[in-house]
């Protein structure tokens, strides 16, 4: 049953124009981590490239695109917790299975203190057969209801959430390019290239998430303030 605001009372009028200003001092705080990600992943590449030890395998870039995913799948996951309808379920856990194969695509355990415990996993290609089952599942769910499931995935794709995601790739296949020797015969600057583009290619897909998970909390945000019964 909804109601008119009329009928508020003046605390019940204070108490929501309170939630609303803390909700947006909290996504002004994110927003502002983000800023200030974006600042200090530019001035990273700037200082570091050209000395190659921190292009190596699980050194500070690599270290850095590990990060970066494992907090896009993150923010994918709990944007998935918190979908609307089964329709957007499936499409958010399309996506958080994106990062997460793109994290274990990144991930090497080699020379690193979880060698001892993971190595049989990543030996036996354990993570990418989990992987594969978990989007068979996915696959197999969003084929029962495809056209509203591909028409909703075109929508997503072209939002701000979705444009961060397709810069991402762009990235990453432009890094691809650049490990084998597209823009430079030099190993060494081919390698410096290719993972400094792959960074910029992981901070668009958190970023991706980010919005994703912003634009969600920002419309549940509206919907109560305009739903004095909390109806969604």
């Amino acid at each position: 049953m909804r109601y008119s605001f009329a009928s508020l009372s003046l605390p019940d009028i204070r108490s929501r124009l309170a939630i609303k200003r803390l909700d947006l001092s909290r996504f002004h705080a994110g927003d502002s981590l983000v800023a200030l990600l974006f600042v200090s992943i530019g001035l990273l590449l700037y200082v570091c490239f050209g000395n190659a030890r921190f292009y190596q395998e699980n050194a500070l870039f690599e270290f850095g695109q590990n990060i970066l995913l494992l907090m896009g799948c993150v923010a994918f996951f709990i944007a998935t917790s918190r979908a609307a309808s089964k329709i957007c379920h499936s499409i958010m856990w399309g996506l958080t299975l994106f990062c997460t194969s793109l994290f274990f695509r990144e991930l090497e355990v080699r020379g690193t203190m979880l060698e001892a415990y993971l190595e049989v996993f990543f030996q036996h290609r354990i993570h990418y057969l989990l992987l594969l089952v978990f989007w068979s599942i996915l696959l197999l769910v969003a084929f029962a209801d495809f056209k509203e499931t591909w028409d909703r995935a075109l929508q997503w794709g072209f939002s701000r959430s979705g444009v961060w995601l397709l810069v991402g790739v762009g990235f990453y296949i432009t890094g691809d390019m650049a490990e084998k020797n597209f823009f430079t015969r030099e190993e060494t600057m081919a390698k410096m290239i290719e993972e400094s583009l792959e960074l910029l290619a992981t901070l668009n897909i958190f970023c991706a998430g980010y919005v994703t998970l912003r634009r969600q909390e920002t419309l549940t945000t509206s919907l109560q303030t305009l739903s004095p019964d909390g109806e969604r």
